[in-house]
């Protein structure tokens, strides 16, 4: 296994593609708990020295890095993608949902959005792709030559590219359409 598909935890079949987009993110956990520990100590620390100020601070701080912390352990940490071409269909699968249809494959759009400095990659339906839209990537830098966009360029976005084409050209009866390449 690459180490690029360990990163994204890749899972591939003929007919399906599956990865994990912030499977990474799982290494800041350890951070942030030690963000949180430290400022509920410093909040003890200041409630004993009645230092008002610092302590609402200090709670307010904990509190952020609390929410931070839930939100990446329980919506980011979990997510994955499966692109399913025997389905035609994209699906989405957390803590909540096992397996839940988000979008049918051959209308993906797969764009770049830009926020704050960096950016990352995104996918919605055809036309209304501005409306709602899945972050696939990591956030990626501003700069030329990045290891990590080029290896999910080669790895992951291609292989999505190959099998919303491979949908496209092989439009399934069950939905109404007909076979191209009869």
């Amino acid at each position: 296994m690459t180490p690029l598909r360990a990163k994204y935890q890749i899972e591939e079949t003929a007919a399906e593609f599956s990865f994990k987009p912030f499977h990474t993110s799982k290494s800041k956990l350890g951070w942030f708990m030690f963000a949180i520990v430290l400022f509920v100590g410093l909040s003890a620390y200041f409630l004993g020295r009645e230092n008002y100020l610092l302590l609402i601070l200090s709670i307010t701080l904990s509190l952020i890095l609390v929410w931070y912390f839930a939100k990446l352990l329980l919506v980011y940490s979990p997510l994955k993608y499966t692109f399913d071409t025997a389905n035609n269909a994209v699906y989405y699968s957390n803590l909540w949902y096992q397996k839940k249809r988000i979008l049918i494959l051959d209308q993906v759009v797969i764009f770049r959005n830009t926020e704050m400095g960096s950016w990352h990659y995104s996918m919605g339906e055809r036309k209304k792709q501005f409306v709602k839209s899945y972050i696939i990537s990591e956030y990626f830098p501003n700069r030329k030559g990045n290891a990590a966009l080029s290896g999910f360029e080669n790895e992951i976005l291609r292989k999505i590219e190959q099998m919303i084409d491979q949908s496209t050209n092989n439009i399934s009866v069950k939905q109404g359409g007909f076979r191209f390449n009869s």
